[in-house]
């Protein structure tokens, strides 16, 4: 691991193989695009079979192995096929991002217990789902791994009418760290990534539809715009690779300064 500052970017993740839940848009599909050009194998799971799909193809028109599933993160089944898929087509898992969430912007006195339910599942049961399968994968290769999960920086700085997903998303920072301490002897090192307002398919839709105070988000914001999904998904890929061989249980926030003003 120490050799990793030899290694160009172009392929510090040769041999390896990626797993990114979540992966069939947005800053999915952003670390798919980078881990892939830069040598790994990469596993694009998303509920969209159509919208993973489309990564994959194009990925593989690149040079890049790569290959799509229609991954449920939900669903321990759906979860355990996928694992399964990734070993009998790769032979290993080196690098898990669960990337896969949704969001619920609605007051926690008016939300239902089948919406907070879903919220909490899909962007924190599902990191652990996945990371407790993947893991096991990465233990039995005994050449260690890597797990990065999304996390949000509404985990630091709260925002009212977003309980579930708030929670949720605090939930993946503590996880992040008790699996840390947990993988270490494995050489599995964890974090999470906390990104702020982010350019994604979703941004542009909810601007379009006049739902976001862009304005105001980028006054608060000290770099003064939203992130892209490129800029996310290069601090995933450093905490994915060699060069942060000594980083575990941290959550790194990338929010263009915001949670650093409150």
């Amino acid at each position: 691991m120490a050799s990793g500052w030899a290694v160009s970017a172009s392929d510090q993740f040769t041999g390896k193989v990626a797993v990114v839940t979540g992966g069939g848009r947005g800053i999915g599909a952003a670390a798919l695009e980078l881990l892939g050009r830069r040598g790994a194998s990469v596993v694009v799971g998303d509920i969209d079979l159509a919208a993973a799909t489309e990564v994959s193809d194009r990925l593989s028109g690149e040079g890049v192995q790569a290959i799509a599933f229609p991954l449920d993160v939900g669903d321990p089944t759906s979860v355990q096929s996928c694992f399964d898929t990734v070993m009998d087509r790769f032979g290993r898992v080196d690098i898990l991002v669960n990337n896969a969430g949704l969001r619920l912007n609605k007051p926690t006195v008016e939300t239902g217990d089948e919406e907070w339910d879903r919220t909490v599942r899909i962007n924190l049961i599902s990191a652990y789902l996945c990371s407790a399968v993947f893991a096991r994968g990465m233990i039995d290769g005994e050449e260690g791994g890597a797990i990065v999960s999304t996390s949000s920086m509404t985990a630091k700085v709260i925002f009212p009418g977003r309980g579930a997903y708030v929670g949720a998303k605090r939930g993946i920072n503590a996880l992040s760290r008790v699996l840390a301490v947990e993988l270490a002897e494995y050489g599995i090192r964890v974090n999470a990534v906390g990104p702020g307002q982010t350019r994604t398919e979703l941004y542009d839709a909810w601007f379009a539809a006049g739902r976001l105070d862009t304005e105001g988000d980028n006054a608060r914001t000290p770099l003064g715009r939203p992130a892209t999904p490129a800029e996310i998904a290069e601090v995933i890929c450093f905490l994915c690779s060699d060069r942060a061989s000594y980083v575990t249980g941290q959550t790194w926030y990338v929010d263009g300064g915001w949670t650093a003003t409150h």
